[in-house]
């Protein structure tokens, strides 16, 4: 007894000491009804199993025929509703990131071993008092003619407008009517928003992003720290079966078309390269992800008012690899770790136009994000 104790109290020191550097790791839960006769049905035992999900989880409906799953990783789900006498039923539902998924049915007796499929809706809007959109990363933005970046899938929600202080070319991101420095942006529950304007570092590989939830109006009180919206992004696990991708991309500045302005251009071509790969080191107890990222840019640009033509190149790099342990059913870690290391020749500081090339600066940006999480049910 004293041995498990300690173990509880270890584990709330350790949410309590991680909750002060993160969020706890957005998850889902799917909770709902069973009937039959438009009564609660108790006993029955309801079980759900995903590839998001290591090994299945399973509960058993109360008195009032409730059930609830919290902390479920996003995915796809399948949920079987077992009772002896009763026809089993088996509903597929879709689970997004800090959101609450309700999966209600009615049993029927029957005499004879029977079974009945049914296909929820897959609905990536949020059922409850929070308004959420869920954009899916494959299934949703890989189709759409718009960048891959964070910003972008933002800004496709409702609520949501490129009405901020113009900055780096673009206009800075505002959701529900409040200032573009008011929101919050979480990356596999960390907060990434950087201090002078308040939005979000590009602290992320495109192709390694699983979802993005982006809530505009009744949201928990438990995030904090923000008036406006709240973006909740997680990157992939891995999972039991092996997959991967391997992108590349290609531009060169003597493609662009001239201006009136323009001087010259860098005919060079400007390479990117972007893969990931996951899969299993034991099935349902030990999953590991890998992403990498690299960029080499060579751009002509010119000062203002005096045309001086210099080049200006760019090369970063940028690297996660992930781990997800499940102890057991209830309990699971997950440890990440994100990096980028960039550097850029021939740049200036601020945004205010150069009159001659002695402004010109090399700079290096290096990030890191590290964060370890540990979600259950005691």
């Amino acid at each position: 007894m004293k041995r498990r104790q300690w173990l509880i109290g270890i584990l709330m020191v350790l949410m309590s000491a991680s909750s002060s550097f993160a969020q706890g790791l957005p998850s889902g839960t799917l909770t709902g009804v069973v009937t039959h006769d438009g009564q609660g049905l108790p006993g029955v035992t309801v079980t759900v199993s995903s590839p998001a999900l290591q090994g299945t989880r399973t509960e058993v409906t109360r008195e009032s025929g409730e059930y609830i799953f919290p902390f479920l990783p996003p995915g796809d789900y399948t949920v079987s509703f077992v009772l002896s006498g009763f026809q089993q039923q088996t509903v597929t539902a879709k689970i997004a990131a800090a959101q609450t998924q309700r999966v209600n049915v009615a049993l029927s007796m029957t005499a004879v071993t029977e079974s009945i499929t049914v296909t929820a809706s897959q609905q990536t809007v949020s059922e409850d008092q929070q308004a959420a959109l869920t954009f899916q990363q494959e299934d949703f933005v890989e189709k759409l003619p718009i960048a891959r970046d964070m910003d972008s899938v933002v800004a496709l929600a409702p609520g949501v407008h490129l009405t901020g202080p113009r900055s780096g070319g673009q206009n800075q991101i505002t959701i529900s009517g409040a200032h573009s420095y008011e929101n919050l942006f979480l990356l596999n529950g960390v907060v990434i928003n950087e201090n002078l304007r308040g939005q979000s570092l590009p602290l992320y590989i495109e192709d390694a992003i699983q979802e993005t939830t982006i809530a505009t109006a009744g949201i928990s009180a438990e995030y904090g720290r923000f008036a406006g919206g709240v973006v909740n992004a997680i990157t992939k696990s891995g999972g039991n079966e092996f997959s991967g991708s391997f992108r590349t991309n290609l531009t060169n500045d003597s493609w662009v078309g001239e201006t009136p302005l323009t001087v010259s251009r860098a005919d060079s071509l400007n390479k990117s390269f972007e893969g990931t790969l996951g899969g299993r080191i034991l099935r349902d107890r030990l999953w590991f992800f890998a992403a990498g990222r690299s960029v080499e840019s060579e751009v002509q640009n010119q000062t203002s008012f005096t045309s001086i033509p210099f080049t200006t190149t760019n090369t970063q790099d940028r690297y996660e690899a992930k781990l997800t342990l499940s102890a057991s059913p209830r309990h699971n870690f997950v440890g990440s770790f994100i990096g980028i290391d960039q550097a850029t020749n021939g740049t200036y500081f601020t945004s205010a136009p150069i009159l001659d090339t002695r402004s010109l600066v090399n700079r290096e940006d290096p990030q890191e994000l590290k964060a370890l999480h540990y979600n259950g049910v005691l």
